[in-house]
């Protein structure tokens, strides 16, 4: 093996059988304190487990996380037909990456995709961006955009994503530019891939981003109309408002991501009263 890959040794959290995987060295060449993200599909590392490796910027491994949604294997594609569907999109990304390309059109991050001309891409960044959009209440749509781009531009790119979601298709992710865990987007996604119909799927998961962004415009018209107010009440007014059940601190410190980065300066500075808990 040359030099342009380094030998990671990784080892499954769930059985604990490990494996030597080489990794792509490009993806450590920026010397900045950072880390990246690195799907392991069952056959990776073992047979059965499916889960993210994190890596620093010196190829050390900082830790693992399980995913726990299962993926049906994709029907062969129609002759002919070339349709873009959630199955797959997690051919294409990976199941980690589907989740953070969702979290990232849910909260209106910028999207980077670095193609690898050995992987054939079917699909353009219009594709992409038009079910991106799908998954979104209409008044939501559009936004700061998926962007794709060369291999032989990936260092340039890397310097210049400042506050956007990182991604090759080899199931490497350089960056993410949040910290909160992806439980919502996991199990949206596990909901919809318990059902058939492909086209379903979609609206099953546009209904759970809906009833999401329902809450997160309930937060704002309250925090429209008060100097401040504790995380306790905040809860508290959201549910009476939408007849809701209790929604719990993971719930709201989604709810304040997304009127940071979907709203003006002047209102994300209001909440800033409000520390994640």
């Amino acid at each position: 093996m040359s030099n342009r890959y380094k030998k990671i040794e990784v080892t499954c959290p769930v059985c604990n059988i490990s494996k030597i995987l080489d990794i792509p060295s490009s993806l450590f060449l920026q010397k900045q304190s950072r880390i990246i993200n690195i799907q392991a599909s069952p056959g990776t590392v073992c047979s059965d487990h499916r889960f993210v490796i994190f890596l620093d910027s010196n190829g050390t491994v900082r830790g693992y996380e399980r995913i726990d949604v299962n993926i049906a294997e994709p029907d062969d594609e129609r002759e002919g037909v070339i349709i873009l569907t959630l199955t797959k999109l997690i051919k294409i990304f990976g199941t980690y990456g589907v989740l953070n390309l969702i979290h990232a059109k849910i909260f209106n991050y910028p999207i980077f995709i670095v193609i690898d001309k050995n992987i054939d891409l079917e699909y353009n960044s219009d594709n992409l961006n038009s079910i991106g959009n799908t998954i979104l209440p209409e008044r939501y749509r559009g936004g700061r955009t998926l962007h794709l781009y060369e291999e032989s531009d990936y260092d340039n790119v890397e310097l210049n994503v400042k506050d956007g979601l990182l991604l090759d298709m080899r199931l490497h992710i350089s960056k993410i530019p949040w910290d909160e865990k992806l439980k919502f987007e996991e199990s949206l996604v596990e909901k919809a891939l318990e059902i058939i119909n492909e086209q379903e799927q979609l609206v099953l998961i546009q209904q759970i981003i809906s009833r999401f962004i329902n809450e997160a415009e309930c937060a704002l018209t309250i925090l429209e109309v008060v100097s401040q107010i504790s995380k306790k009440e905040l809860i508290k007014e959201i549910s009476r408002k939408i007849m809701t059940q209790k929604i719990n601190n993971y719930r709201l410190n989604l709810i304040i991501e997304f009127i940071n980065h979907r709203f003006s300066p002047k209102l994300t500075a209001k909440i800033g009263k409000l520390k994640k808990i």
